[in-house]
């Protein structure tokens, strides 16, 4: 057995009295302090912050929080309040404990740590007076991760997430489904999926307020915010068709169930620009068909732009070139019943005219160019002869141009507040009676 020299065994009682010596010459203030008492789980105090003495009674320690409170020492309330529910659970004071703790938190900004005051409240306390005051305080929370506030990882400052957000209102609806915030917190996990990009799941979560929430305050908006999340999925960059006919039938389900909605004329004038764009998309696939040598569709379609579309560019198109294709193919082909031409639409003839619908409401016409409440519809493509058959127009140019809507609910950076309602812009004037059509 080999034996350490005296000098070598000596070193251990060095280095402990250096560790000693250190630990004696450290600052009194520490990152993070750690408290132990017996029979508690170790707790950490920040640096700085008066540790709160412990009382014989729940309504002691309760009032040691609250002098601490009205002395403006938060830190020191807020561990003063948590300790009534730690200390005795059972107590009349720890629901009330937690909801003060709870806000102090929030009032410092530490967001998560509030929230997890109020949900342990919820969890812990479900037959309590604050537990709707928890609810309230968890919407508060979601709200400002809604609006951009970046969550915290390592204490760390991350990216905006629009995934917190979710997730709390997702936690609300499922902890408190008839709680008097449900409708809104579903609402708003719809606003924070089609933040984050997530279309489907936007429209599920509207789709939900409608269904689980028929006669809340929310259902309006619900109905509405699904028209235009179809809306921006069909203007995203390649046309979608049934996307267009969802948002057509979504806004005609919304102005019919909420003619006197204040987003009713904002409504009205995207059903017109989802009328402009589906004669675009007919006419574009009714040239591809043209050019294939497929006449049945290609003239089923130039009828659907014809009867759809009366008074515009698109209709003059389509009707010009029926009359070309009479010529090349002769009558008898367009003796086929699935050929024959229908009647002009009335409602698109009437928002194409400005006139008002059957119903009696008045339609206006889309904004000009740069208009408030959305963006200017792609330009005329130039249509080249020759193209689609020996004298038809060729196809067109894909649309382009990005959509800017005026929707208050969707601003980046400035969601509606809980059970608040953002401006929407001024409803253009009804035209004048039979205007001339739109060349």
């Amino acid at each position: 057995m080999s034996m350490l020299s005296p000098r070598l065994r000596f070193r251990p009682s060095l280095l402990a009295l250096a560790v000693l010596a250190g630990v004696a010459s450290a600052p009194h203030e520490t990152p993070a302090p750690v408290v132990i008492r017996p029979g508690e789980a170790p707790s950490y105090v920040p640096s700085g912050v008066e540790v709160a003495p412990d009382a014989k009674s729940a309504q002691g320690q309760f009032e040691i929080a609250q002098r601490f409170e009205a002395a403006g020492n938060t830190g020191a309330a807020i561990q003063a309040y948590r300790k009534v529910a730690r200390r005795f659970p059972k107590s009349t004071y720890a629901a009330n404990s937690l909801y003060k703790a709870a806000l102090l938190l929030e009032k410092t900004g530490d967001m998560e740590g509030a929230y997890k005051a109020y949900v342990k409240l919820n969890k812990d306390y479900p037959r309590s007076n604050d537990f709707s005051n928890s609810i309230e305080g968890q919407m508060r929370v979601g709200a400002s991760y809604l609006e951009g506030r970046r969550q915290r990882i390592l204490g760390v400052p991350t990216l905006p997430s629009m995934t917190r957000a979710a997730d709390i209102y997702s936690a609300i609806v499922k902890n408190a489904p008839y709680s008097r915030f449900a409708p809104e917190a579903q609402f708003r996990l719809g606003l924070a999926k089609e933040k984050s990009g997530d279309s489907q799941a936007a429209i599920n979560a509207y789709q939900a307020v409608i269904d689980k929430y028929p006669l809340s305050d929310w259902t309006d908006d619900a109905m509405f915010q699904i028209g235009y999340v179809y809306m921006k999925v069909m203007r995203g960059g390649s046309y979608d068709r049934n996307a267009a006919k969802y948002a057509k039938e979504y806004f005609e389900d919304f102005i019919q169930t909420y003619p006197k909605h204040e987003k009713a004329a904002q409504a009205r004038q995207y059903l017109a620009s989802l009328g402009q764009v589906q004669g675009r998309s007919s006419l574009k696939t009714a040239q591809y068909y043209d050019k294939q040598g497929a006449y049945v569709s290609a003239v089923m379609l130039y009828n659907e732009v014809v009867r759809s579309n009366v008074g515009t560019k698109d209709a003059e198109v389509a009707g010009k070139r029926l009359a070309a294709l009479r010529v090349k193919l002769g009558e008898k082909f367009f003796e086929n019943p699935m050929l024959v031409p229908g009647k002009p639409d009335a409602r698109r003839v009437a928002e194409i005219q400005g006139r008002t619908t059957p119903g009696g409401q008045p339609i206006p016409s889309l904004p000009p160019s740069g208009g408030a409440v959305d963006a200017p519809l792609p330009a005329e493509p130039a249509l080249p002869p020759g193209v689609g058959g020996p004298d038809g127009p060729g196809e067109a140019g894909p649309a382009a141009g990005g959509f800017d809507s005026s929707n208050p609910f969707d601003a980046p950076t400035s969601p509606l507040a809980p059970g608040s309602t953002a401006p929407l812009p001024p409803a253009p004037e009804p035209p004048a009676a039979n205007p001339a059509p739109t060349p």
